[in-house]
């Protein structure tokens, strides 16, 4: 009896220190190498030069895509996993508000188990344009939905927004988070972005607040003549700023797989009395198997 008992816990012990070793979440059977999460580790997560606030976007792709090279060759890249590669994210930078976009239902259902301290506007696996908040910094005031009068899409084209209030100071501002339409559809597109300007001016009238308005606009800012149009368009209809490019002394971070001034359909805009600090474009090797986009992301002091 006694030879049973210490070979139970020998087995015990043993499955315990593999669990620790590859990191192995019991609630959902993922299993991930603790490897993978070096490179996000690495990377420096403070806020910078007395910014209290950071507001990011990620568009982090549909469940039906195949990326998988930081997984075992037994695993597919689906939203199991990166839904915990997402929370590590979080967990790291911990951003006050995110925008997300093609959040499917796959996303919606697997992110439950990794959420934590973040709560979403829009809950339901049909809205795949979401945004999330951290439930310690901020509090969620008021949040709607403004649906484009075209669109391809009910599940994500249309425009989430939220007012929110910093839990420490009471300072409230706006975040609004969208995904448009995008190449053959530039005709709906372009009612898209005019919507989706007038609705910044609407806010931005009734709160008298500052603005975030971000998302994937599938609009570069230059390149593209057609897309950079729809990019323009938005600027010179809400007076925002890009926030990327539009702010002296801003702090411009970026990993190795892209340069800074690379461009990108993913924008923040910036409308009202802040400072923003830093802009990061978090593209280490890490983001190449959660999607296709890398999240980016805006220190602010407001």
């Amino acid at each position: 009896m006694k030879k049973i008992k210490r070979v139970a816990l020998l087995a015990l012990v043993f499955s315990l220190l593999i669990l620790s070793l590859v990191g192995c979440n019991i609630k959902t059977g993922v299993m991930l190498p603790n490897w993978a999460y070096d490179s996000l580790m690495s990377e420096k997560n403070e806020l910078v030069a007395d910014a209290n606030l950071r507001i990011m976007s990620y568009n982090v792709l549909v469940e039906a895509w195949g990326g998988n090279e930081l997984l075992p060759e037994s695993m597919d890249n689906k939203a199991s996993v990166r839904a915990e590669m997402l929370s590590k994210v979080l967990t790291h930078y911990a951003p006050d508000v995110v925008g997300l976009q093609e959040f499917c239902e796959s996303w919606h259902k697997a992110f439950d188990a990794y959420k934590g301290d973040y709560a979403m506007t829009l809950s339901k696996g049909s809205n795949y344009t979401t945004i999330i908040y951290n439930t310690k910094k901020v509090k969620l005031v008021e949040s709607n939905v403004l649906k484009f009068s075209v669109h391809n899409s009910t599940k994500m084209r249309y425009v989430n927004w939220a007012l929110f209030e910093k839990l420490d100071s009471k300072e409230r501002f706006v975040v609004l988070n969208s995904h448009l339409d995008f190449g053959d559809n530039k005709d709906k597109q372009v009612v898209q972005i005019k919507e989706y300007a007038n609705l910044v001016l609407e806010l931005e009238k009734k709160y008298n607040c500052p603005i975030f308005a971000l998302g994937d606009f599938n609009a570069k800012e230059k390149s593209e003549a057609d897309a950079s149009d729809i990019y323009k368009t938005f600027m010179s209809m809400t007076d925002a700023k890009d926030a990327k490019y539009d702010f002296d002394n801003i702090e411009k971070l970026c990993g190795s797989e892209c340069t800074y001034e690379e461009e990108s359909w993913d924008h923040i805009f910036v409308k009202g009395n802040v400072v923003p600090t830093a802009f990061n474009v978090l593209s280490n090797p890490f983001y190449n198997s959660l999607s296709d986009h890398f999240p980016i992301y805006v220190d602010i002091r407001i």
